[in-house]
């Protein structure tokens, strides 16, 4: 009797070991195996390519108009420090409305108007009986002698001026200018006009300037 009891309470203990044994294996093959880690795979870094650079673009300098290249015409070989572009025009503006007057004045052959136009110099020199002489020699009209300012303009001033176009003015120097009519590329000169005390006079040429 006592043997079957210690022969159950075997039995038992060894099947209670074996089913433990039997759940151990069962866990066993359950777990999942740890993923590998990841090789992380470093690849040379590219040198940078250096930022394109761009040209600076050239300012092209604006096309010169007609009035930029009659000012440079009129300069000549004057500095355009001596005359401004400002000053050109206004120098032309008044000398071409000079001529304008003038040119009423020997239609009306007002004399006495023309005098007051000329500069004191040329009032002087063709006053003078020795160069009214020697300019009556060169006038196209044979035995006609000059004997006074009077003379001059009616026989020399108005003859070669009255009616003739001018149109633009050419710097001698920044104080005398010449009144012109520019024609075939060449310019025909009616006029001069001397700067005297800030206004532009007429300038009567001398038989040495001739």
């Amino acid at each position: 009797m006592e043997f079957m009891k210690r022969f159950a309470l075997y039995s038992c203990t060894a099947l209670l070991l074996a089913g433990m044994l039997m759940l151990t294996g069962c866990e066993t093959t359950d777990v999942e195996s740890a993923p590998a880690p990841k090789q992380t795979v470093t690849r040379p870094s590219q040198p940078k390519q250096p930022a394109a650079t761009t040209a600076p673009k050239t300012t092209q300098p604006a096309p010169k108009t007609q009035a930029d290249l009659e000012y440079e015409k009129s300069l000549g070989s004057l500095a355009s420090s001596a005359i401004s572009k400002e000053m050109f025009e206004e120098d032309k503006a008044v000398i071409l409305q000079k001529v304008e007057e003038l040119d009423l004045i020997m239609r009306q052959k007002n004399y006495k108007k023309w005098v007051t136009y000329l500069d004191d110099e040329s009032i002087k020199y063709w006053q003078t009986k020795s160069n009214l002489q020697n300019i009556s020699s060169k006038l196209p009209i044979k035995g006609l002698k000059l004997t006074s300012l009077e003379d001059y303009f009616n026989y020399v001033f108005i003859g070669s001026r009255v009616g003739k176009s001018v149109d633009q003015i050419r710097y001698v120097t920044d104080t005398y200018v010449n009144a012109v009519q520019e024609r075939d590329g060449k310019d025909i000169v009616y006029y001069t006009f001397r700067k005297v005390n800030g206004e532009w006079k007429v300038h009567l040429r001398t038989l040495e300037e001739m």
